[in-house]
């Protein structure tokens, strides 16, 4: 596994949650553009516009953005809050002794988790926004569930994930608004909570080889090496623009 350039050393707990966020990417670009993650932006609902159109700059300035560097539709999507999750998951076993997986020969400790995401969906036609909220309607009302993968003693462990749709907006107001009237441009905004749960243990806990390769692929990464692939990963969740201006 990649080290991680920072003051902590041990990534279990920020693995499990990268696990779970590439499952629910994934899933989402299944379901709005036919699997294609190209169409899949991290970045908050403000960046998401300069993201867009200037995935590589530090610097998202209005000036060099340009209609067809949109290439709409696209989704955007970040981490916005990590808590503690529901009570009625928690149990006393999981928490303080673990359960033990014949697998790896040892416990796990488990504890429930909620990840909060905010999301915004952006396209030209009205039958494309009509397709984002029926999309959204069915995601909210199957109660769908998306599985996180991690390894663990180089065995696979999945992480079940609960997706809850919140926050439902139909053509929000954004800063940009007027830019956006301009354009055409229609939006919808949406929240996930996901109900998952965090693992602990005495080894290391990492994102699946198979999970960061299958990533790095669907976002033009055709080489060898997982610790390459797991860097683009890391620069493009973590990334965030430099606004320089205003709209």
């Amino acid at each position: 596994m990649a080290k991680v350039v920072g003051y902590y050393d041990n990534q279990n707990f920020v693995n499990c949650v990268y696990a779970v966020d590439i499952a629910m990417t994934t899933y989402l670009a299944s379901q709005f553009f036919s699997g294609d993650q190209s169409r899949i932006v991290y970045a908050k609902n403000e960046y998401a516009l300069f993201q867009r159109a200037n995935p590589n700059s530090p610097e998202k300035t209005t000036t060099s953005r340009k209609m067809s560097d949109l290439d709409l539709p696209f989704m955007n999507i970040k981490l916005a809050n990590n808590q503690p999750g529901l009570r009625t998951w928690w149990n006393a076993k999981a928490f303080t002794d673990g359960i033990y997986i014949p697998e790896i020969n040892a416990k796990v400790q488990f504890r429930p988790l909620t990840l909060s995401y905010e999301c915004s969906f952006w396209c030209k036609r009205d039958s494309e926004l009509q397709f984002a909220m029926n999309t959204m309607g069915w995601i909210a009302d199957n109660k769908t569930i998306v599985q996180g993968s991690v390894s663990i003693s180089k065995q696979d462990i999945a992480i079940p994930a609960w997706m809850q749709v919140t926050d439902l907006n139909w053509d929000p107001q954004y800063a940009e608004k007027d830019w956006l009237d301009q354009n055409n441009i229609h939006t919808l905004s949406a929240g996930f909570d996901i109900q998952t749960f965090q693992l602990q243990t005495d080894t290391n806990i990492s994102v699946t080889e198979t999970v960061i390769f299958n990533w790095a692929y669907n976002h033009n990464y055709t080489g060898a090496n997982f610790d390459e692939a797991y860097k683009l990963y890391l620069d493009t969740v973590t990334n965030e623009p430099v606004l320089t201006r205003t709209l």
